[in-house]
């Protein structure tokens, strides 16, 4: 094995890995072995069940062309002995949970950097995470070009806006069922988000919330059952009973909001167009104020996880344009 600096790496990597993990050899059958014995093997369960220390790229281009022009140095590349077909692993600054229990926003970040790596490197963007190639194996050649741990914002930083995206998950056909690829650490995101929007559009059928339960339990078992690699059913009951909980008790409309302003109850007899116009200053005004509290929330939350609160990083975790960010940025309490 060679490279930069690559004991040191190696020894995070041993150290980031479970006590016990799944591996496998070129014929991917999964077995389960200790990190002692792990070297053994030729792919290998990088990250833990309950969140992730590395995010896993899989490159089947030139890595050291991507490398050279892409300049995000990834802190380990494990590339096949005879071609310069490779896995880059950048090593996070901070343990990201992805269980239903763990935290949604950090999860929502992870995600959008993964889909956003990918779009900007020009990797797989259909490799699932499971198993990568293992550098502790010495069946490949592995190098380092970082032994620092990356953190979302620098991460982004190095990502033209253009290319921060999530893409739509590849479905494909098996014995007549569609069966939909997420990576193994954004199933809970991709669920919750998913169902999340559904709840919104079956909530006003029903009339009590035993019914909408039910429903949001058959919607996000349905979906799950759909994952290439579906989640246990018990992770899933977390997530049903704070997405059905949370809708019932806060989501109002149908998608539309007339009478917000109770303009007959206050006495303005005005004709439909006049309070269609009031209506439009009104939501106007609002969506301001919206606008501007998702942006400070953004800001918060990147401060709160010691993440620089630059303007792209806030618009990536607003969900807002970076033109927006920019009008809005003096209002925002720093």
């Amino acid at each position: 094995m060679n490279g930069i600096k690559i004991n040191t790496e190696l020894e995070h990597f041993k150290n980031n890995l479970m006590d016990k993990v799944k591996v496998s050899n070129k014929d991917y059958y999964q077995i389960i072995r200790s990190k002692q014995h792990s070297s053994r093997f030729s792919h290998i369960q990088y990250n833990h069940l309950s969140g992730q220390n590395y995010i896993c790229l899989d490159c089947d281009i030139d890595v050291f062309n991507v490398i050279e022009e892409k300049n995000i140095n990834p802190n380990l590349v494990v590339k096949n002995k005879n071609n310069n077909r490779a896995h880059l692993f950048y090593r996070l600054s901070s343990f990201v949970g992805t269980t239903p229990n763990a935290r949604i926003k950090p999860q929502k970040a992870l995600r959008l950097l993964t889909h956003s790596l990918n779009n900007h490197l020009g990797t797989d963007k259909n490799f699932n995470g499971i198993q990568a190639k293992n550098p502790l194996n010495n069946s490949y050649d592995v190098f380092s070009f970082s032994n620092k741990p990356y953190d979302f914002d620098e991460l982004f930083e190095n990502i033209p806006d253009a290319e921060i995206y999530v893409n739509k998950p590849k479905i494909s056909i098996v014995e007549d069922k569609e069966i939909i690829n997420v990576g193994t650490g954004e199933r809970n995101i991709y669920l919750f988000d998913t169902v999340r929007f559904q709840s919104y559009k079956v909530k006003h059928k029903h009339k009590d919330f035993n019914s909408f339960y039910a429903e949001i339990e058959r919607i996000y078992n349905d979906l799950n059952g759909m994952l290439a690699e579906p989640m246990d059913f018990k992770e899933c009951q977390h997530s049903i009973k704070s997405i059905a909980t949370w809708t019932w008790c806060n989501f109002v409309g149908d998608g539309k909001n007339r009478g917000v302003m109770e303009l007959d109850l206050k006495g303005h007899n005005l004709s439909l167009q006049d309070k269609q116009v009031i209506g439009a200053t009104y939501t106007n005004q609002l969506q301001r104020k919206t606008t501007q509290n998702a942006l400070q929330d953004a800001f918060n939350e990147l401060v709160s996880q010691c993440i620089k609160p630059t303007q792209k990083a806030v618009a990536n975790l607003s969900s807002k344009s970076l033109r927006t960010v920019k009008v809005y940025w003096s209002k925002i309490e720093k």
